[in-house]
This record gives structure tokens, sequence and C-alpha cells, in this order.
């Protein structure tokens, strides 16, 4: 009896192992090699060889300019030492 339990537990679990919902974010899962099943059902394969949520739009941001420095020379805004001068 105790070999049968174990048995349609072990069957049970597996079944219920086979079901999981995957919750990656995009981007985090890398591609397979294996044919039509690089990504999980309900991700693509981006061209940087990850996987992405089908809808999720891929940006590649590998090739952006740096923004931290504006494009253009940046307003001089020193001013002139307002204090009166001492003597």
């Amino acid at each position: 009896m105790r070999a049968i339990a174990l048995l349609v537990l072990s069957l049970a679990s597996f079944g219920v192992a086979g079901c999981l919902e995957i919750d990656a974010v995009d981007g985090t899962l890398i591609c397979s090699n294996v044919p039509n099943r690089a990504c999980p059902e309900g991700f693509y394969c981006a061209p940087n060889n990850t996987c992405w949520r089908d809808g999720h739009p891929f940006l590649d941001m590998s090739n952006v300019n740096d923004m931290s420095v504006p494009p253009f020379k940046p307003a001089d805004l020193s001013s002139p030492d307002l204090a009166e001068p001492t003597d």
C-alpha cells in the first residue's frame, strides 16, 4: 500500500512540474539552440540571443550615444563675485 501511495505521489509531482509558468523579465533568458524551441512558449528570440515576451518590443540600447554629455556647449553659469571688496 505504501508503494502505491509513493508511486501516485511521484507521478502527481512530475505532472505538476511540467506545468510551470515562467515569470522572467525580458532579456534574462538566453535563447536555446534547439530548433523551433529557442524560447519558452509566449516568448520570442531577440537579435541579441535573449528571450522577450511576445508583444514586448526589443530595444537595442547597445548603440546609443553617451547621453551624459550634451552635444552642445553648455552655458557658462559662473558669475562675477557680487560681494563688496573689503579693505
